[in-house]
């Protein structure tokens, strides 16, 4: 009897030694499956520098500045809606001067 509790506890270990290989094949397969997110990750970002490549950074520019403003300036100019009306610039291009003074509160009302 003692023989047989032996060999269904080794048995039982030999399944347990089974079921963490399967455990260890689920990392790797979570692991594999990581690096194939990463390789997608890394193709999206090549396609955004493809796509991005020859278009005109809105960041950066070779021009003089249209203004030049220090802290407080720029508060007033961009959220007075007097100040913004002294310091229009005509050359200062249409759409940014639509967009001036910006709004500082939005009600809840308006379903913005």
């Amino acid at each position: 009897e003692v023989k047989k509790v032996e060999e269904k506890n080794y048995k039982a270990k030999g399944i347990f030694n089974n079921s963490e290989d399967e455990n260890y094949k689920a990392k790797e397969y979570f692991n594999s499956s990581r690096e194939e997110t990463y390789k997608h990750k890394e193709t999206l970002k090549r396609s955004r520098e493809e796509i991005y490549k020859d278009k005109k950074a809105l960041n950066s520019s070779e021009e003089e500045f249209n203004i030049e403003l220090n802290e407080l300036e720029a508060m007033e100019f961009l959220f007075s809606p007097i100040k913004s009306y002294f310091n229009f610039n005509k050359d200062t291009p249409s759409f940014l001067n639509s967009w001036l003074p910006l709004p500082l509160y939005i009600d809840n009302l308006d379903c913005v």
